[in-house]
């Protein structure tokens, strides 16, 4: 069987094991090379590795091996441990801290909405993970969503490779309190001048940059509409590119999840084997990340959702790691970043064409975005004189203020077109299928007592 499926389709063994066939024997050889596993008269060191990934790939209790590979269930329990303890062995190998020297990621050094960001080397949450545990027990490890889980937390890079790993933990342990023993006493290390992205259910140092309360946070709330992705101000933008880069350890959950089915279901393992197995699993996918080029069947994709916050214990590091002042005053320095650099973004617009010439505050609130403004876009519309970025730039500006356009007549009008023929180039320029910007200038218009378009075709969307 085994022979088959390492030599047959690809898609198999990924299947059935959840690696490539390359991957299955990189990660054998370099368990026999190390002596942590072995072949023995009755089975042998390829079969000890399959039973082990296609327990965990498929979340299978060990009666279910035991058919499927024809062995005695005490056979393949003794083999899946000795694989398990194996792998775990390698993680000094696979799971690796930073040096204080790491270059810039690619992902922030290229990306010029991401530069202010320069020193950040990954980002920090945590998981649960489903596990049975007796009945006496049971109260530590039931979450906040109701069952028993351990609370593992993993530092992740922007390559999608784990950093680091603390698996065990109850369910019920705040996020805060998983960090804070990493640090004291799990040996988790953040190299001088660098730190990671945490979200809001962590205190924020020096070490560790969380987002503003109370604004925005969630990738779903800016990536709605078009609308939706205007930043309401410096905030708001600090918060997007935020979660846009702490994304990653979201991805990285989501594809170990996809993998490993064991990691959504409680299988009937002791408690210390269950938390092994995480750890594991994480050994692994870091395995794959650097013997298996391409991931076909388990892309770089994950859940774009964050995680519910763990709000228990936030203030625990303040004063233990770093004084949370020095983390208020590293957001509010790239805050500032942020915001000069789409200051000057925005003031391209100054030079759109004859008869504008004021700056434009890149977050502009109702009276800051006057109704020459909006004489001068649509004018600039209706001769076709404006680019098409530099357009759905300054559209998104009147849709912060867009209550106060509605309310406002606009005196001595510039515009030289139909509104339908404005409306068309705008549903054109933003490719939405729900057109609301065009819906708005529709309604601006009709406010404003200017001539309704008869254009059926417009008015019907």
């Amino acid at each position: 069987m085994l022979c088959d499926i390492l030599s047959g389709h690809p898609e198999r063994c990924c299947h059935h094991f959840r690696v490539s066939a390359a991957t299955f024997i990189a990660l054998r050889d370099a368990l026999v090379e190390k002596g942590l596993i072995s072949s023995t008269r009755n089975m042998t060191a390829d079969e000890q590795l399959g039973i082990f990934l296609y327990g965990v790939g498929h979340g299978v209790a060990n009666r279910i091996l035991a058919e499927t590979f024809q062995h005695f269930g005490e056979t393949i329990s003794k083999h899946f441990n000795n694989v398990l303890r194996g792998i775990v062995r390698l993680k000094d190998d696979y799971i690796m801290l930073p040096s204080s020297n790491v270059a810039v990621h690619p992902r922030i050094r290229d990306n010029q909405n991401f530069h202010p960001f320069k020193n950040a080397i990954g980002a920090i949450d945590g998981t649960h993970i489903p596990v049975v545990v007796k009945r006496s027990q049971q109260a530590p490890f039931r979450c906040r969503k109701g069952f028993t889980s351990q609370n593992m937390m993993a530092a992740v890079s922007f390559d999608l490779n784990f950093l680091f790993v603390c698996t065990g933990w109850e369910g019920s342990a705040a996020d805060m309190r998983v960090l804070r023993w990493a640090c004291e006493r799990g040996g988790f290390v953040v190299p001088e001048g660098k730190y990671y992205l945490v979200d809001s259910g962590y205190a924020n140092t020096e070490k560790f940059l969380a987002p503003y309360r109370g604004e925005r946070y969630q990738i779903s709330q800016f990536d709605a509409s078009t609308w939706a992705r205007v930043h309401r101000n410096p905030r708001d933008l600090y918060n997007h590119r935020h979660a846009q880069l702490r994304n990653v350890v979201e991805r990285t959950f989501g594809i170990l999840k996809k993998r490993f089915k064991i990691l959504n279901v409680a299988t009937p393992f002791s408690y210390k084997v269950q938390f092994l197995i995480a750890m594991a699993y994480c050994i692994i996918h870091n395995f794959i990340r650097r013997h298996q080029a391409n991931d076909n069947i388990f892309p770089d994709e994950g859940p774009d959702e964050q995680n519910a916050e763990n709000e228990g214990g936030v203030d625990d590091l303040v004063g233990v790691i770093e004084d949370s002042q020095n983390g208020e005053d590293l957001c509010a320095n790239i805050t500032n970043q942020l915001d000069r650099k789409a200051g000057k973004n925005n003031h391209r617009l100054e030079n759109l064409g004859p008869g504008f010439n004021q700056n434009i505050n890149p977050f502009p609130g109702p009276d800051s975005v006057g109704t020459h403004l909006m004489e001068h876009i649509t004018h600039q519309i209706a001769t076709n004189r404006v680019r098409l970025l530099l357009l759905t730039s300054a559209l998104g500006k009147l849709a912060v203020c867009d209550h106060k356009l509605l309310t406002s007549p606009m005196a001595g009008s510039v515009v030289t077109e139909p509104p339908a023929l404005i409306m068309r180039y705008l549903a054109h320029t933003l490719g939405k299928s729900d057109h609301s910007f065009p819906v708005i200038l529709h309604k601006t218009y009709k406010r404003m007592h200017l001539t309704p378009s008869t254009d059926k075709s417009v008015r019907s969307k």
